[in-house]
């Protein structure tokens, strides 16, 4: 029996930002003549002289009105809201087009020819072939905590549960372990990413479905964690915690150890 994590274990105690964008109708299809905001004239000039369109330079250092927004991407809910199924970007900022990748605008593209949104996180060809992925799921140990302890081991579950205790009984103000808020009908980070992590397959070899919930390797993890709640090792709050009271406890480092999915906010 498999008893590993497959993947590296990702070691940070910093907390990830990140910003999703949200546009309108990125595309060569013809544009209506009824949209309610000023469109960009042929000069280039964007609603009245408030600054003109710049290929090389992003529309938020170009705005000259006062308190503009504070999104580094000016493909924003002033536009979609109000012009759905304009050409945003090439009437509001065409810089977008030096950041954004061609793959993923053309894979989300619907038939019109258009792109009505863009991922916060997208992978293309390029990417896999480089090697370079960024995650989304991981699971973090906090950096003082992990040094102190003498940087162990966690891949097998012996190990696992052994750390776990250690975090209880030399930090005893930090909750062991953490993971994403339960949503209504979800499974938090303990369904299909820690299944990720075990190298649960998605399918038998011949393509025919397999049911990665009764796995072995994957019940044999359910009852490690388990016993980690017996343990003390995970709070009762984990599993009522809105994402809200997730979120802060993580800002003030109130978990030793996180299995997460998703960017925290």
């Amino acid at each position: 029996m498999k008893k590993v994590w497959k993947r590296g274990v990702c070691l940070s105690m910093a907390v990830i930002f990140a910003a999703g964008s949200a546009m309108t109708g990125c595309g060569d299809s013809e544009k209506k003549e009824t949209a309610t905001m000023e469109k960009t004239g042929e000069d280039g000039v964007v609603e009245g002289g408030r600054y003109t369109l710049d290929a090389s330079k992003p529309a938020w250092q170009l705005d000259t009105k006062e308190e503009t927004s504070k999104l580094t991407w000016y493909v924003n809910a002033d536009w979609w809201n109000t012009s759905w199924g304009e050409d945003l970007v090439d009437n509001y900022d065409p810089y977008f087009y030096q950041v954004a990748s061609e793959d993923s605008l053309n894979w989300f593209s619907l038939s019109d020819g258009k792109t009505y949104g863009y991922p916060d996180y997208s992978n293309t060809q390029e990417d896999y072939d480089s090697g370079d992925i960024f995650v989304k799921s991981a699971f973090v140990i906090r950096s003082d905590i992990y040094e102190a302890l003498g940087e162990p081991e966690m891949q097998t579950q012996e190990q696992f549960l052994d750390v776990l205790s250690r975090i209880k009984e030399e930090f005893p103000d930090v909750i062991p372990l953490g993971f994403n808020n339960f949503e209504t009908d979800g499974t938090s980070s303990l369904g299909d990413v820690l299944q990720d992590f075990l190298g649960v397959p998605l399918a038998n070899e011949d393509g025919s479905f397999y049911d990665r919930n009764l796995d072995e390797d994957y019940l044999s993890w359910m009852q490690t964690l388990n016993e980690a709640y017996n343990n003390g090792c995970i709070s009762d709050d984990s599993f009522t915690d809105d994402n809200t009271a997730w979120q802060e406890k993580i800002s003030i480092g109130k978990y030793g150890c996180i299995l997460m999915d998703g960017i925290s906010q």
